[in-house]
C-alpha cells in the first residue's frame, strides 16, 4: 500500500522543521527544504504508521487546486508538463487530498513557458487586482473545484484505490461522499474550533484570520508564515489517521 498525498505548502511540509530558536531570515532560508519537510511533516508521519510502502508526494509549496488537478491528469492521462513523474495509480493505494484556497489560481505565463500562481486578489499586484474585480467569483470556482474532484473520484474509482478528501483552511461543503469532517476544515479540527471564521483564509503569509491566529497562539503553526510546526504536523496527523484507520 501506497500513501499518495496531494495539496499546498501544509502537505509539502513548508516550515516544518521550525523551532523558537530560529530567526526569520534563517526560517525563510531553510523553510521549502525538503529533507526537513519529508521528515517532519504530517504525510511522512502517516507512512509510517500506516506501514505504507512509501509516501509519493505531488504537494506544491504555493500551489493551488488546479496545480493539483493538473498534475493528477498528467499522471493519469500519460499527458502535459509533468516531467519528472512516472508512476501509475494503483488499486491499493490511498489518496489523501486537501483542498486549499479556491482564491489561488494557477495561470499559464509565456514569458517563462510555464505555470504561475497567483492568489486574487494580491494587493499590489495589478493583474491580479484586474482580475479580481472583472473575472474572479467564488461560487463559480466552487463549482470548478467540485466538477475536477468528481473527475478524479471517476478516475480513482475505476483503478479501485481509496480516495479521501478535506478541506485546508475553509469550510466548503463539495457534497461528496468521502469529504472528511462534511466540509468542515483541517485547521478547524487543529485547534478544535468548529465554528464559523471570522473572514476567509486566503493562504497568504499575512492572514489574520481568527482560526489561523488560534493556531499560532497555540503554537501549532509559526508566527512568520503560518505553516505548521513539528507539534503541528503531529496533531495534524493523529487526526488524520484516526479517520482513516
Amino acid at each position: 500500500m501506497r500513501l499518495l498525498t496531494f495539496g499546498d505548502s501544509w502537505s509539502y511540509g513548508v516550515g516544518a522543521g521550525y523551532n523558537e530558536s530560529w530567526t526569520q531570515e534563517y526560517y525563510h532560508k531553510n523553510k521549502s527544504d525538503k529533507q526537513i519537510a519529508d521528515q517532519y511533516a504530517f504525510r511522512s508521519i502517516m507512512a509510517k504508521e500506516m506501514d505504507a510502502e512509501e509516501n509519493l508526494d505531488f504537494s506544491r509549496p504555493g500551489g493551488a487546486n488546479d496545480t493539483q488537478f493538473r498534475r493528477f491528469f498528467s499522471i493519469h492521462y500519460g499527458q502535459g508538463r509533468v516531467a519528472d513523474i512516472n508512476i501509475e495509480f494503483e488499486p491499493e493505494d490511498i489518496i489523501l487530498w486537501g483542498i486549499t484556497s479556491l482564491y489561488r489560481m494557477e495561470f499559464w505565463e509565456n514569458e517563462t513557458n510555464g505555470t504561475k500562481i497567483f492568489t486574487i486578489p494580491r494587493q499590489g499586484n495589478l493583474f491580479t487586482e484586474m482580475y479580481a474585480v472583472d473575472y474572479f467569483d467564488l461560487d463559480y470556482q466552487k463549482h470548478k473545484c467540485f466538477y475536477d474532484m468528481k473527475h478524479v473520484e471517476t478516475i480513482c474509482n475505476s483503478v479501485g484505490c481509496k480516495l479521501i478528501w478535506y478541506n485546508f483552511f475553509n469550510d466548503h461543503s463539495f457534497n461528496i461522499d468521502n469529504m472528511l469532517w462534511n466540509g468542515s476544515s483541517l485547521l478547524s479540527q487543529m485547534i478544535q474550533d468548529n465554528d464559523p471564521n471570522d473572514k476567509y483564509h486566503m493562504s497568504t503569509w499575512d492572514d489574520t484570520d481568527r482560526k489561523i491566529k488560534t493556531a499560532k497562539e497555540q503554537k501549532l503553526c509559526n508566527p512568520f508564515s503560518g505553516h505548521p510546526t513539528i507539534e503541528g504536523h503531529k496533531r495534524i496527523a493523529k487526526i488524520l489517521l484516526g479517520e482513516i484507520q
